[in-house]
């Protein structure tokens, strides 16, 4: 996913049929009509297109749902299906070597990946998702984050041995001194000054998404990845 928008644009393709109607006049009892043996031919069909699956990323997310990520391959036509394990899932195929998806609520365990083309050509690729619990994710590290009614809006923040270090929303500094992080379960909140309040879930190891409240920055939803580690 790219880091500067968060895409969740659907492709609809339009198809519209057009049926011609033509007439002819009545025939003399001297002349004699011979019907048309012209036909059309069918239109060939295109050729179906063979998807390859290379990499998963990322690998695992939280089973509760609301994590995001990319398969990359080659071959992907727009109006790819996409399954993990036994369930559909949105895809949104960007170009023919990657496919941005959104997860649901799944049960803990791993699945097979499988994107469907629309000619009916498939490509599998077994035991490369898991579904897992967010207690073990880890919240410390450098955060690229956005947010904004569109996620337009850098917000960068910090966060080291669950204490938030930096925050940003734009070009303004939130956060001028650390604050302490309450962490549980893979759920997080800080509280500061001047009303600030910034919550979130990790949905998976490096991705999290929650909600800001702060004089200094939209008081909406925010996403994020995590770019470096602890």
């Amino acid at each position: 996913m790219k880091s500067t928008q968060r895409s969740n644009a659907v492709l609809v393709a339009l198809a519209a049929a057009a049926i011609a109607a033509c007439g002819g006049t009545p025939s003399t009892p001297t002349r004699t009509d011979v019907p048309s043996t012209s036909a059309s031919s069918p239109a060939p069909e295109p050729p179906r297109v063979q998807p390859t699956i290379a990499a998963v990323v990322p690998d695992a997310v939280w089973t509760g749902g609301g994590g995001w990520g990319t398969i990359t391959g080659d071959g992907f036509e727009a109006g790819a299906k996409l399954t993990l394990g036994a369930e559909r899932v949105f895809g949104f195929v960007q170009d023919s070597t990657r496919i941005i998806f959104l997860t649901t609520a799944q049960p803990a365990g791993v699945v097979d990946v499988t994107v469907e083309n629309p000619g009916g050509l498939t490509s599998r690729l077994e035991h490369a998702f898991s579904y897992v619990p967010s207690d073990g994710f880890e919240l410390d590290g450098v955060w690229s984050g956005h947010v904004g009614s569109d996620y337009e809006i850098d917000m960068p923040f910090t966060v080291q041995h669950h204490t938030l270090v930096s925050l940003s929303c734009g070009t303004t500094q939130i956060v001028a001194a650390p604050l302490s992080v309450s962490f549980k379960d893979g759920e997080f909140v800080a509280t500061g000054d001047d009303g600030l309040r910034l919550s979130g879930r990790m949905v998976a190891p490096t991705e999290a998404a929650g909600e800001i409240s702060s004089a200094s920055c939209p008081a909406s939803g925010w996403w994020a990845d995590r770019r470096i580690g602890p």
